[in-house]
């Protein structure tokens, strides 16, 4: 088992050293000492795991292979393997996992602001959000079109937006 430029004899040694925040592939094989590949398939998803997994091995057959990837591997390569076509798909899941871990770092980001917004702020901005103009907003709330721009200033600052579409589009990318 490999992740990133470390080898592990077993999948308990490398949960010892796992680092959620590190990036990198693991190459799996079904059969390992002690864990079989498809069940530290499963514990890394239930930890929610981005590295990319690659099935490696000399014991795959049809249901297996659709086993774990439907259980998200990226790929599963039957041994023997030409070495390029193991580091062809290595480098591409390496370049998925740097792209999965900056969508979420950007996304814990937008979090992180939405979280600076007093609870005024945050109404304001649901409601720019659903497409409200300033009057509406501040009809709905019952406050002054200008408490309304100063709070909509404010949250765009905190935001990090220039404008209500930017808004929209990190509203997007977050689960809240």
């Amino acid at each position: 088992m490999r992740t990133g430029q470390l080898a592990f004899p077993s999948a308990a040694d490398f949960f010892k050293t796992y680092d959620p925040n590190m990036a990198g592939c693991v190459i799996l094989d079904i059969r390992m000492p002690g864990t079989s590949g498809l069940e530290v398939q499963r514990r890394l998803a239930s930890m929610g795991s981005t590295f990319p997994i690659i099935f490696l091995t000399a014991y795959g057959d049809v249901p297996t292979a659709v086993q774990a990837i439907q259980a998200g591997a990226v790929d599963f390569i039957q041994k023997p393997s030409q070495p390029h076509e193991l580091i062809d798909k290595v480098q591409r899941s390496l370049k998925e996992n740097a792209r999965c871990r900056r969508e979420l770092a950007d996304q814990t980001a937008i979090e992180t602001r939405i979280a600076s917004l007093t609870p005024r702020e945050r109404e304001v901005l649901e409601m720019i959000v659903d497409g409200s103009a300033t009057g509406a907003i501040a009809k709905t709330l019952g406050i002054s079109r200008r408490t309304v721009e100063i709070h909509r200033a404010k949250l765009m600052k905190k935001m990090q937006a220039d404008s209500a579409i930017k808004l929209v589009q990190m509203m997007m990318r977050t689960h809240l």
